[in-house]
C-alpha cells in the first residue's frame, strides 16, 4: 500500500506529518484529509480561532505534493 503524508499548513507555518500513513489509494488519503480538516475546524471554532489560510497538503513517499485540501473548500462542500 502506498504511504501518504498529510501536512497541515497555515499560511507560512506548517506541521509536518513525519511518519505518514498507508492508504489503499489517493482517494482514501483525501477522505482522511477531509475528515482531519473537519476535526481541526471544529476545534478551532470552539476556541474562537480563525480558519482562513489553513489546508492539508497530501504528499507521496518522495515528498512530492499530490493534492491540497483547503479548509474553505471543505466548508463550501458541507454547505452545498
Amino acid at each position: 500500500m502506498p504511504r501518504f503524508f498529510l501536512h497541515l499548513r497555515d499560511g507560512d507555518e506548517s506541521v509536518e506529518d513525519a511518519a505518514g500513513t498507508e492508504f489503499p489509494s489517493l482517494l482514501a488519503a483525501r477522505a482522511e484529509a477531509i475528515k482531519s480538516a473537519r476535526e481541526i475546524m471544529a476545534e478551532s471554532l470552539r476556541h474562537g480561532l480563525p480558519l482562513d489560510h489553513k489546508q492539508i497538503e497530501i504528499c507521496d513517499a518522495n515528498g512530492q505534493l499530490i493534492e491540497t485540501v483547503r479548509f474553505h473548500d471543505v466548508l463550501r462542500a458541507i454547505g452545498e
